[in-house]
């Protein structure tokens, strides 16, 4: 269906108005603007950061506040929610991914960093310009391109980062640049050496808005990993086993403390041979990838907490740890238990 010209002439009149309205609103509210933005700069941001960390890390035993070599981050036109990711993140090098549209944007993110005294590097996080990358297209497949190329060619190659911490936050940016972001995420691994999986991907959220201002409501804001973003790329596979895995019930913290408390019991988990080879065969069935520490029960926790989130994901993880423990053991029969008494169906 076409729109008629006279029905464009009324639409395009009405954004006209609309336009000079916001421009008055803006020309008698910029001081009160100015003052609100300038405090929540100064007074508010490091404050709801720290307290969003302490509950993060609770959920997120890979995250280390405070100690981001490299953050890309996706920039709008919302203000509040990058300013917050970065005083959580208070990264080394700084990557901004953005459009033209959001120049002003860039300028306040600049000036928030000036003021603050964060432990990065000699260099300030935006001394280094080359590290922002400009993207005007319209298309996800093409953003996704061009943050694939930046970081084989650029952003990879900063000292340190191969060896320490990244995160990606697609707060800000239009959808197609966050669905673009999502796809950059889901196909680079991590580059540390110490946490293994798909690029640590984050982002701020809000539980409410202010109806009167049309903004998030700051006292309800929240911070969010996207643990599997590489489940963008295995839906088809992932709805071909429910049937072998039925979905599963949302575990809670205090039910995967007493799985991990279990499986530790189990003398195939402490063998560090069949522990590899348990992981082996759970890469396979998960699609995910699982390394092995220094410490079994982080270990274990990172990979029940990790299961929990997928299709079946605690019923492959039972069978692959079923495939070399003794049946009929002590151990492995309190994990039957637990698992009846949690409705987890796992293959016998």
């Amino acid at each position: 269906m076409s729109i008629s010209p006279a029905l464009r002439k009324k639409i395009k009149k009405t954004y006209e108005d609309l336009a000079k309205l916001e421009d008055k609103c803006r020309e008698n509210q910029q001081e009160e603007i100015l003052e609100v933005q300038n405090k929540f700069r100064d007074d508010l941001v490091d404050e709801l950061a720290a307290e969003l960390v302490a509950d993060f890390h609770y959920d997120d035993l890979d995250f280390k506040p405070g100690k981001t070599d490299l953050l890309i981050l996706t920039v709008g036109t919302s203000l509040p929610p990058l300013l917050i990711s970065l005083a959580i993140h208070q990264p080394r090098f700084l990557a901004l991914v953005y459009s033209s549209e959001v120049k002003d944007t860039i300028h306040q993110i600049e000036t928030f960093i000036t003021h603050k005294s964060w432990n990065i590097s000699t260099r300030h996080p935006l001394d280094k310009a080359d590290l922002k990358l400009k993207i005007n297209s319209s298309k996800s497949d093409e953003v996704f391109e061009e943050m694939q190329k930046r970081w084989n060619n650029q952003w990879s190659k900063l000292e340190t980062v191969g060896e320490g911490q990244v995160a990606l936050d697609i707060s800000g940016g239009k959808k197609t640049m966050t669905v673009g972001a999502t796809q950059f995420a889901a196909v680079i691994p991590n580059p540390s050496s110490e946490i293994a999986g798909p690029f640590p991907l984050y982002y701020v959220d809000f539980e409410e808005y202010d109806d009167y201002l049309n903004r998030p409501n700051l006292a309800t804001i929240k911070y969010c990993r996207i643990k599997d973003s590489i489940d963008v790329y295995i839906l088809q596979k992932e709805r071909r086993q429910i049937l072998a895995f039925p979905e599963e019930p949302e575990l809670t913290r205090t039910d995967k403390d007493r799985l991990v408390e279990l499986l530790l019991k189990c003398g195939e988990v402490q063998n560090r041979q069949s522990w590899d080879e348990i992981l082996g065969r759970l890469r396979e069935t998960v699609n995910t990838y699982f390394e092995s520490g220094f410490d079994r029960h982080i270990d274990v926790y990172r990979i029940v907490d990790k299961c929990a989130g997928h299709v079946g994901g605690v019923a492959k993880l039972l069978n692959s740890v079923h495939y070399f423990e003794i049946d009929g053991s002590k151990a492995w029969g309190a994990i039957e238990k637990w698992a009846k008494e949690n409705n987890i169906h796992w293959e016998h």
